[in-house]
C-alpha cells in the first residue's frame, strides 16, 4: 500500500487554485501533460510506498507525534516547476508563510520514521502544491512560461490536521483514500 501524510487545503482553496488551473488548461489544451484534481491538491509532507499493516501503523504513530504542534497559517504564493532529465516535468504552486513549521513537521515525522531503519529518508524537502505533470518529449516551454511568470494571487488558510493518504495507480492515474484525518493538538 502507498501512503503518504499531508496538508490538504480546505475546499474553497483548492478551488481557487482549480480556477487558476482551468485558465491554462484551457489556454493549453492541446498539450499532453496531466492536470491535478481539485480532491487531490495537497501538500505532501512525507510519502512512503508499499507499506504493511505493520509499518502502516509506525506511518500513523509518527503523524500521530508530528501534529504535537499548534495549527498554523498557510500561505500560498508563488509559482515553479521541477525539472527531470531535459526540462521541467512537474508544475507547482509554492508555499511562503508556513513554510518552516511544514519543514519542521515533515522533519519530525521523517526523523520519527527513520530512527527504525524501515523506511526511506526523503531528498531536500520543499513544500509545494502539485497542480500538473507534464508528459515526456512535449514542447511545455510557452505553457512554463505562462505558469512561471503568473503573479499569483496569495491564498491563505489554517492548517489544522496532518491528512493520510492512501495513493492506488491505476490505468487513468492515481486514486487517493483519506485513512486519517490526526488534528494539531491547539487547533485555532
Amino acid at each position: 500500500m502507498r501512503i503518504f501524510a499531508a496538508i490538504q487545503p480546505p475546499l474553497q482553496i483548492r478551488e481557487a487554485i482549480a480556477k487558476y488551473v482551468t485558465g491554462l488548461r484551457s489556454e493549453f489544451r492541446d498539450t499532453p501533460f496531466k492536470w491535478e484534481s481539485v480532491e487531490k491538491l495537497h501538500i505532501t509532507l512525507k510519502f512512503e510506498g508499499n507499506l504493511d499493516e505493520n509499518r502502516l501503523e509506525n506511518f500513523l504513530s509518527a503523524a500521530r507525534s508530528a501534529a504535537s504542534h499548534s495549527a498554523f497559517e498557510v500561505r500560498i504564493e508563488k509559482t515553479g516547476a521541477f525539472t527531470r532529465g531535459r526540462g521541467p516535468n512537474i508544475l507547482w504552486l509554492g508555499i511562503g508563510r508556513g513554510r518552516e513549521s511544514l519543514t519542521r513537521i515533515s522533519s519530525e515525522i521523517e526523523s520519527s520514521l527513520t530512527a527504525g531503519g524501515k523506511f526511506q529518508p526523503s531528498v531536500n524537502f520543499n513544500p509545494h502544491i502539485t497542480i500538473a505533470r507534464l508528459k515526456p518529449r512535449g514542447n511545455y516551454e510557452r505553457l512554463i512560461c505562462k505558469h512561471l511568470d503568473t503573479d499569483f494571487p496569495e491564498l491563505e488558510f489554517t492548517a489544522s490536521d496532518i491528512a493520510v493518504f492512501k495513493s492506488e495507480l491505476t490505468p487513468t492515474g492515481s486514486l487517493y483514500t483519506r485513512i486519517a484525518a490526526v488534528p494539531f493538538c491547539g487547533r485555532r
